[in-house]
């Protein structure tokens, strides 16, 4: 983790969330807090409830949520029902799937079928609704950029 403080949020939300009884999908780990610095294992939590904090917050640690939908509907509903939108991936063999996700979901960034690549962050996009700089807060630059994300999302599509 990049410091102490980011150390002891992410460590705060695992340990909650397994207090509470949230399903754990991994081992449980030991964390590693020593004068090199301050390590979490991957964590990955399944079964969980859209309206439970793991699923509302943008934890910035090695956190997973997993939280299966019936059909594309139910996914673009579990992706939109939260205050961030900073990145989504999704991962189907339906190209007109993907579109639609790529259009419905309101998010900064829509990966298909993988996930950060690299060669994204040297392009232009906002995080939507709460998450980065979010489209509220910087309206004139939102706009602008807007425009070039919704291409950019079909260019790495093609």
């Amino acid at each position: 983790m990049a410091g102490h403080r980011q150390y002891s949020k992410v460590k705060s939300y695992i340990e909650d969330a397994v207090n509470r009884g949230v399903t754990l999908a991994t081992q449980r780990r030991e964390y590693a807090e020593n004068p090199e610095g301050y390590f979490i294992y991957p964590t990955v939590f399944s079964e969980v409830d859209k309206d439970d904090v793991l699923f509302q917050e943008e934890i910035f640690g090695p956190v997973a949520v997993l939280t299966p939908a019936r059909d594309v509907d139910e996914a673009i509903e579990l992706a939109n029902h939260t205050k961030y939108g900073l990145v989504s991936a999704i991962y189907t063999t339906d190209v007109r799937k993907a579109f639609r996700a790529i259009d419905e979901i309101h998010a900064g960034v829509t990966f298909v079928n993988q996930g950060p690549t690299g060669i994204e962050y040297s392009l232009p996009y906002l995080g939507h609704k709460e998450s980065g700089f979010g489209g509220g807060t910087w309206p004139h630059i939102y706009n602008e950029l807007h425009q070039d994300e919704e291409h950019i999302h079909r260019l790495f599509l093609q």
